[in-house]
């Protein structure tokens, strides 16, 4: 799943579990012969065009995954030796994008919470993490169950790598990977119970345009809609940055 990721004051959660899921599909289909990282960089410059703006404030913007994983099965990601990571940019900075050697998905389908299990077994998938404070941060190397602390205030939501499931104590527990580099969990993987767990699986399946069971699709403005108000900033000890959607199973299948 490549390194650990630190997105500090970015709002790019999205965009990293996007760009990790694409490699890791690409190396287990044994389509890349090395794990070769996708471009971060490019969705946060392009897969939203409406929200990036030429002002002088903060430029990045929140996202769900599955709008992240829309715009790689229309236009396909470059690698990120191509575009690296630079994080938030104005407009008027952003390169133009290049259409050389790109990665393609086929389909993104919504699965059941047993589909997303058994394609769990194969390949990691991606996430919609509540994250609630202090509890997040104070979990370290136990299990995080949500709100649990008097004071427990709800900040958002989070994406984050699902890479496997394990058992602590006779609790199943999802293994996740979050971006907050190794400040949360044990260098930063979380063991999160099922039970607190909202997770999206990238795969082969119904197309974006409404190609099949127009049930199964990812509601696009469920992130939009979750999180309103200002946006909080990184404060390690009261405060994550909201990025991901709601309770969606998602696999994804490379060209």
């Amino acid at each position: 799943m490549g390194h650990m990721r630190e997105q500090g004051h970015c709002e790019t959660c999205w965009a990293v579990v996007v760009s990790e899921l694409i490699s890791a599909l690409r190396f287990i289909e044994g389509i890349d012969e090395e794990y070769t990282e996708y471009s971060i960089q490019e969705l946060v410059d392009f897969a939203a065009p409406s929200k990036v703006k030429d002002c002088s404030e903060h430029q990045c913007y929140t996202l769900s995954i599955g709008k992240g994983l829309e715009y790689v099965l229309k236009h396909g990601l470059q690698k990120a030796i191509h575009r690296k990571y630079v994080g938030c940019r104005k407009k008027s900075e952003i390169p133009a994008r290049s259409t050389v050697d790109l990665a393609h998905i086929d389909r993104v389908d919504r699965l059941s919470f047993e589909e997303a299990l058994i394609r769990l077994e194969r390949q990691p998938i991606g996430a919609s993490l509540h994250i609630f404070m202090p509890d997040y941060k104070l979990t370290i190397g136990g299990v995080y169950r949500g709100p649990l602390e008097r004071n427990s205030k709800l900040v958002g939501a989070h994406a984050v790598s699902i890479v496997g499931v394990v058992e602590e104590k006779g609790e199943m527990c999802f293994q996740v990977k979050s971006t907050h580099g190794t400040r949360v969990g044990v260098d930063g993987y979380l063991k999160v119970s099922m039970e607190t767990m909202l997770v999206q699986l990238p795969r082969e399946g119904m197309l974006p345009d409404g190609t099949g069971d127009e049930t199964k699709r990812w509601d696009d403005e469920a992130i939009d809609d979750f999180y309103k108000g200002d946006l909080p900033k990184w404060v390690p000890d009261d405060a994550l940055i909201p990025s991901s959607e709601h309770d969606q199973f998602y696999e994804v299948k490379d060209l």
